[in-house]
C-alpha cells in the first residue's frame, strides 16, 4: 500500500512538472524554521521537533515546493528481551513537499499537500539483566543501531504574511515510515525572492 501511494504521488508530480513547465517559478525563494510537537506511534511518547525549511518556489501558480531537514528525539522505558530497558530514539528527516494553496479571500492561505522523505533513524537501549539467574550479579549492557528508510507524508495548514518579507503559519503533518508519527508545527519563513 505504501509503495502504491508513493508511485502515484511521484507520477502526479512528474505530470504537473512536464505539463506546466512554462509557468514554473522554481528557485530559492526563502528560508525558515519550524518547531512543534511530535507524537510517534506507541510506545514512544510525544516530544518536540525542530526543522529548517527552504522555499523552492512554485511548480504551477498554486503548487509550491519546499525542502526541509527536521529532527526529533525521545527517551522512554520499555522492555528488551524480557528485561527493562531505557530506549533513546532519533529521527533525522530530509524531505521534499508539494503544497497546494487553496484559493481564498484575505491574507490567510490554507493549503494541503504531501511529499517524500528520507528518514535516518538511530536508537540506543540500555538494559540490566541477571547473569546466570542470580539477581546479585546484574549486568548492564548498552547497544545501538540505525536504519535509513524512505517515507511519505501528508500536510495541511495555513500561512499568512506577517510583513512583506516574513511569512508565518501553522502546519499539521502525518508521516508514514518505520515509526509513523503526527506533528503540529509553528513555521516562520524569510522570503528572499518573489
Amino acid at each position: 500500500m505504501k509503495r502504491t501511494v508513493l508511485v502515484m504521488t511521484v507520477m502526479v508530480l512528474a505530470g504537473l512538472l512536464f505539463v506546466n513547465a512554462a509557468s514554473a517559478k522554481i528557485g530559492f525563494m526563502g528560508i525558515g524554521g519550524r518547531v512543534g510537537y511530535v507524537k510517534p506511534e506507541d510506545p514512544i511518547d510525544g516530544t518536540f521537533g525542530v526543522g529548517v525549511v527552504a522555499d523552492l518556489g512554485t511548480i504551477v501558480p498554486a503548487l509550491g515546493l519546499e525542502a526541509a531537514v527536521d529532527y526529533w528525539s525521545k527517551s522512554y522505558d520499555d522492555s528488551f528481551m524480557g528485561s527493562d530497558a531505557e530506549w533513546t530514539y532519533n529521527d533525522i528527516i530530509i524531505s521534499a513537499t508539494a503544497k497546494y494553496m487553496i484559493p481564498t479571500q484575505g491574507s490567510v492561505m490554507p493549503y494541503v499537500g504531501g511529499g517524500l522523505a528520507v528518514h535516518m533513524f538511530s536508537w540506543e537501549w540500555t538494559c540490566s539483566y541477571s547473569y546466570n539467574g542470580y539477581f546479585d550479579e546484574l549486568v548492564e549492557e548498552t547497544c545501538d543501531d540505525s536504519k535509513t528508510e524512505f517515507g511519505f507524508h501528508a500536510v495541511g495548514g495555513i500561512k499568512t504574511a506577517l510583513s512583506p518579507n516574513l511569512h508565518g503559519g501553522i502546519e499539521g503533518r502525518y508521516a508514514i515510515t518505520e515509526v509513523d508519527h503526527f506533528g503540529i508545527f509553528a513555521l516562520i519563513t524569510y522570503v528572499v525572492g518573489q
